[in-house]
């Protein structure tokens, strides 16, 4: 099954065309299907038609300005071959089409079938009325010993007994408008919505915030202009890449609304002009601050053990991490967290504060309660404690 494919910003009109001509295949009982397979991002060539209205078409030679990427639209459209009567419809052959030039425009009907090299320039002879006079268009018949026939249009009902010149019309027009891979003109360029290499747009965005900042519209517009005019920053391409497989490789949580944004944004190859793709370096680099003071947090985990056996009384050296306190019907009351020089946590609870900096060695005397796990960190709990002496580290 052929895929064809339409500019999306064209592809509403070619809906309508598609519905009037199959409204009409339905009236003469034709099968056919039509079935959109959905929208991409690819690259189309661009054609410049631009001052051809005073040159003579035969020497006005199109100019070829390179592709661009825009938003295409595949559908597929499939139809019944087309038959009138004991004869099948080849193609249509348009006579004196092309000023000044003795070739024809020939519009194959069958499909997959193929109209041999002498029809190119054939004279718009009919079989039927045996005569040569001028027509603007001739069809091609094929009957069932595999013999191709030309009749003028005028003729078809005569030879076939159908009236077929208005099917065959429906099927031409399903052909003129079902183009595999469709050029753009150049006039018609500025409708469509352009797109850039995600990676490209990014590294400008990096130079930017590099030298300025990150200034929001100013960065996502003027990487945008840089990216047009000069490509991609080959300086900040590794980082560039760095930062979307960061995104790419990292599941997020559900909630985490637009970190997944940023990461479907720059999993796709191309982009439009986005703030979200701009503003992506800013949030990787606070990502990776989370990771460093996750991993941190954790390193303490992996390594703490509990300590001694419960009730048991102990005289150690601790070294004062962090307290934090809430308010009972009793008064106030703290928990304080400690860790030994091999990584352990100690946890004591107390409606007394300790007159400690974060980061001094101090001497506990007291009892273990329990051992329990919190934040998946395993903990020996004190009670009844005193510091005995501290000692500031160096």
């Amino acid at each position: 099954m052929k895929v064809y494919k339409c500019f999306t910003s064209d592809f509403q009109d070619l809906e309508k065309k598609i519905k009037r001509i199959t409204k009409k295949l339905d009236k003469n009982s034709l099968k056919w299907s039509f079935e959109i397979l959905g929208e991409s991002v690819e690259e189309v060539r661009v054609i410049d038609y631009v001052n051809r209205d005073n040159i003579p078409s035969w020497q006005f030679s199109p100019k070829d300005c390179g592709t661009v990427v825009v938003d295409v639209t595949s559908y597929t459209f499939e139809m019944e071959s087309l038959k009138l009567g004991e004869y099948e419809v080849l193609a249509v052959i348009e006579h004196n089409a092309v000023e000044g030039s003795n070739e024809n425009i020939i519009h194959v009907i069958k499909e997959n079938a193929s109209v041999p090299l002498e029809y190119r320039t054939v004279k718009s002879h009919c079989h039927h009325c045996n005569s040569d006079r001028k027509r603007n268009k001739t069809v091609l018949l094929i009957n069932v010993e595999n013999e191709i026939i030309q009749v003028g249009s005028t003729c078809i009902k005569e030879y076939t007994g159908i009236d077929g010149l208005s099917i065959i019309g429906n099927y031409q027009d399903i052909h003129n408008i079902c183009i595999e891979e469709p050029a753009m003109d150049y006039d018609n360029f500025s409708k469509q919505s352009k797109y850039l290499k995600t990676i490209d747009y990014l590294t400008n965005c990096l130079n930017l915030i590099n030298s300025e900042g990150y200034k929001k519209e100013e960065t996502k517009n003027g990487a945008w202009d840089l990216t047009k005019k000069s490509g991609k920053n080959e300086k900040y391409e590794a980082l560039a890449q760095e930062v979307i497989n960061y995104f790419q490789n990292r599941e997020f949580k559900e909630y985490e609304t637009f970190q997944n944004n940023i990461k479907l944004y720059l999993s796709n190859e191309y982009t439009k002009k986005n703030g979200i793709v701009a503003y992506a370096y800013e949030s990787y680099k606070k990502e990776i601050e989370k990771d460093l003071k996750k991993a941190k947090e954790n390193e303490g985990k992996k390594d703490s053990n509990f300590v001694g056996s419960i009730k048991e009384k102990i005289q150690t050296e601790l070294t004062y991490m962090n307290s934090y306190s809430f308010d009972t019907e009793w008064g106030t009351s703290y928990i304080h967290k400690f860790l030994d020089q091999n990584g352990n946590i100690f946890v004591w609870k107390s409606s007394n504060s300790v007159r400690a900096d974060q980061g001094e060695v101090v001497k506990i005397k007291g009892t273990i309660k329990d051992h329990a796990e919190y934040a998946g960190a395993k903990q020996t709990i004190l009670t009844r404690c005193k510091i005995a002496w501290r000692d500031l580290k160096d």
